[in-house]
């Protein structure tokens, strides 16, 4: 609705350029849905987006267990798509997500040559391959697998992350480096 000097209209036609001069708010049930700023930055508050980490996950592969990722710690999760409890985030809207993760690996012992990462979601497993011994930082005593793609979901579709190790005991963390992001991108 367009109220402009005790004029109303249901819809407007805009041609041309719109000039607002400072900063646009567009509603959502009484809070800021879209703000573009002077600028031109634009936020959107309830915009799907989660950061997620985890705490040290023991003894959890090695032996070729598929492991699901639990990431229950939550940076930010600005529209409640993510749960904490099982490591799933659920597209709250079809389109286009940004899905990107670091899973770091301690207890790798020299047998420990093959091994996956992957993002499952509804429509499509996106598996990576590694050898996570061979990328072991003896400094630090981890090795990292890291994965991102752009996922087609449609709305109530899940996405989580699973990583296996294979070649010898269930002996390897999953732990503090570890991270996930998930992101509406288009």
């Amino acid at each position: 609705l367009i109220n402009d000097g005790g004029v109303s209209a249901s819809a407007a036609v805009f041609t041309g350029k719109v000039d607002l001069g400072s900063n646009l708010l567009v509603g959502n049930a009484g809070s800021t849905g879209i703000a573009i700023s002077a600028n031109g930055e634009v936020t959107m508050a309830a915009q799907p987006l989660v950061n997620a980490a985890l705490g040290e996950k023991s003894n959890v592969t090695g032996d070729g267990t598929e492991y699901t990722i639990i990431w229950d710690s939550e940076r930010v999760d600005a529209n409640a798509d993510f749960n904490t409890s099982n490591g799933i985030f659920t597209a709250p809207i079809t389109g286009k997500y940004l899905i990107s993760y670091v899973v770091a690996m301690a207890g790798l012992l020299s047998g420990h040559t093959g091994g996956y990462g992957a993002i499952v979601s509804s429509n499509k497993r996106y598996p990576i391959a590694n050898n996570p011994y061979a990328t072991l930082d003896s400094a630090q005593g981890v090795a990292c697998i890291a994965h991102s793609v752009i996922a087609d979901m449609d709305a109530a579709d899940t996405a989580y992350i699973v990583n296996t190790v294979t070649g010898g005991a269930a002996v390897v963390d999953i732990g503090t480096f570890s991270h996930l992001s998930i992101g509406l991108f288009a």
